[in-house]
């Protein structure tokens, strides 16, 4: 009788390994042997696998895809959009610019390839600063020299270099590596109502 008990342990054993449930029940009863498994007699049981298995004549396998670009001829790709930025906001401006110099608006977009669009900016001069940035705001940069660090207001900058400020905050938005330097290349900010890129027949967004 041991012995019995012995080898019904080691063939349950074996058995759990590569045999479903309903499988180890199947063989013990061919044996004459009855055995019960609590999880599948509960009803209320949440952890009872099953396996179905569907066999047709015609057998379709489909396998997605995942589409990377290659990163070649991206330049004939690219679009130009034109952006006016008479009264709007500093910040709101740089994210729309921004995700178009980064390619976030494509379907295709990739972190490790620039295959964003070129934005042109005209009326820099007269974007809008919200709160009190306009004389709180400061720009600082360094000569290089010792002592050489310069601060400017958002209020001058406006009156010397207003293309700068919209430069400043769209660059401040993209990667800090060559990737985002190259993604700036494609930012063109002007003063005023004109510009030479009218061959390329930029799109105007609103």
């Amino acid at each position: 009788m041991d012995y019995r008990k012995n080898n019904l342990r080691r063939d349950y054993k074996r058995s759990r390994k590569r045999c479903t449930p309903f499988l180890r029940q199947h063989a013990y009863e061919r044996r004459g042997i009855a055995v019960h498994f609590n999880r599948l007699d509960n009803p209320l049981s949440h952890f009872v696998s099953f396996l179905f298995l569907f066999f047709t004549g015609n057998l379709e396998i489909r396998i997605m895809q995942t589409f990377v670009p290659s990163g070649k001829n991206l330049e004939q790709t690219r679009n130009w959009f034109i952006i006016d930025a008479d009264g709007k906001t500093v910040g709101r401006l740089a994210t729309i610019a921004a995700r178009l110099l980064m390619g976030k608006n494509k379907t295709t977009y990739t972190p490790f390839l620039d295959i964003g669009d070129h934005v042109v900016i005209i009326n820099a001069e007269k974007v809008v600063f919200t709160g009190n940035k306009l004389k709180d705001k400061v720009y600082r940069h360094h000569t290089g020299w010792p002592g050489g660090l310069k601060e400017v207001t958002a209020e001058k900058m406006m009156q010397r270099h207003p293309e700068r400020v919209l430069e400043s905050a769209i660059r401040g938005m993209l990667p800090k590596n060559k990737l985002g330097r190259k993604m700036g290349k494609k930012l063109k900010v002007y003063v005023g109502a004109d510009h030479p890129h009218q061959a390329q027949r930029p799109e105007m967004l609103p």
